[in-house]
């Protein structure tokens, strides 16, 4: 893997980063899931939007 240059490298981590946090608060998440089934999938729904985007950037990044 071949970067430009700093800048896209530290954000590349930065993204790597947030990805990795965010994939294990919603894996919390779903080991503590409430009572309320349609605000859980609402959560759920966002987490892996924001997941997904972070995959996005990380794929331009490369």
């Amino acid at each position: 893997m071949i970067l430009k240059n700093k800048k896209q490298e530290e954000s590349l981590t930065k993204n790597i980063s947030v990805l990795s946090t965010l994939v294990r608060k919603l894996c919390l998440y779903c080991n503590f899931l409430s009572k309320s089934k349609q605000l859980d999938r609402n959560y759920i729904k966002n987490q892996i939007s924001n997941i997904k985007k972070y995959i996005e950037n990380i794929e331009n990044s490369l």
